[in-house]
């Protein structure tokens, strides 16, 4: 599993203790990425657990079962294309950071990407939004 954005890692660590056999962190911030390394550290997930500095454009290539971003909605306005492919064919994306009156807008973007909506919900007036990449 990917974890954009991962800030301390808490997502891919909770997917880890959860079941997950391996997982992602990914952040452009380097505080971030050395927060997230002491996390899985003091979280005992550290062998399955990696990290790297970068955004969606530096995991070209790459895809994963399930992608978790809890970000601004810029970027996931912004990089739908490139985060989209992130996931498998059939893979799931999970993007949550939202405010809720755009997750009509959010759900279009990836749409237009090849994913399928599953779920929509509205934690604290931001939307998270779970889909299904079809193709």
């Amino acid at each position: 599993m990917l974890d954009l954005g991962s800030g301390s890692g808490i997502l891919a660590i909770a997917a880890l203790r959860l079941g997950a056999a391996g997982a992602l962190c990914l952040d452009v911030n380097p505080e971030a990425v050395a927060c997230a390394r002491r996390n899985g550290i003091a979280n005992g997930v550290e062998a399955r657990l990696a990290h790297r500095q970068g955004g969606p454009a530096d995991l070209a290539g790459e895809a994963f079962e399930l992608v978790v971003a809890n970000v601004g909605g810029d970027l996931l306005l912004d990089e739908a294309p490139r985060i989209a492919r992130l996931a498998i064919p059939g893979g799931r994306l999970l993007l949550s950071g939202v405010l809720g009156g755009f997750a009509g807008e959010l759900a279009a973007a990836y749409e237009a990407e090849g994913c399928e909506e599953r779920s929509r919900a509205f934690p604290g007036g931001f939307c998270t939004l779970l889909l299904v990449r079809a193709r």
